[in-house]
């Protein structure tokens, strides 16, 4: 009859038998001892500590967002206008060539032949060149700026007009000389500073 704890007894030999290190000569206890504090005095981030891993992933979603912006600006300046010149016309010289005091009646059908018509208000008097911004289209396209090029208003009729900054105008214009082919301003109280008649000509010759 066997002893009760035969079972355990086999069991310990054949895991003996089985332990690789079970040739090896046991290290003493103080060996044992240094090894467990030199291990748990290391510090993080000496030779042989882990590492935690470097964070990729973040900076790769930096530049993919850097990359999505770029795309985003690019579309956006794609879609975006460029910036038009302003539409030029000219005051005529002279007395626009009409002799002083012979200027017609204002009327609706001494404007309707012609092929521009605005309201604007100017913006700046740079020398010779008068910039409005253009309030009203009544007739043509003469798209958000027009610069009128005036001359020396002294050497022409009584019809002409001074240009201020900050007033309105109302400017009709077409080609008034066929020996020079472009736009000029209709003298002759057709163009002018606003007002509520000679706006109510103007709807009534373009409307």
């Amino acid at each position: 009859m066997s002893e009760p704890n035969q079972p355990d007894q086999d069991l310990r030999a054949v895991l003996r038998s089985a332990d690789p290190a079970a040739s090896l000569t046991p290290l003493e206890h103080d060996r044992i001892t240094r090894m467990v504090n030199t291990t748990s005095s290391q510090p993080a981030g000496a030779p042989g500590a882990s590492r935690r891993p470097r964070r990729r992933p973040v900076l790769l979603g930096l530049a993919g967002a850097a990359g999505v912006a770029a795309a985003a600006f690019a579309v956006v300046s794609a879609l975006t206008p460029a910036a038009t010149a302003a539409t030029r016309i000219a005051l005529p010289a002279g007395d626009g060539g009409m002799a002083a005091g012979s200027c017609l009646a204002i009327s609706p059908e001494s404007l309707a032949p012609l092929p521009l018509a605005f309201q604007g208000a100017v913006q700046k008097v740079t020398g010779d060149v008068v910039t409005l911004e253009v309030t009203h289209v009544f007739r043509g396209e003469p798209g958000s700026t027009v610069e009128i090029e005036q001359p020396d208003l002294t050497a022409g009729d009584f019809s002409a007009f001074d240009f201020a900054v900050g007033q309105d105008y109302l400017i009709a214009a077409g080609d008034l000389d066929p020996a020079q082919p472009e736009l000029e301003v209709a003298l002759c109280g057709l163009s002018g500073p606003t007002s509520p008649e000679l706006r109510a000509v103007y709807e009534k010759a373009f409307g």
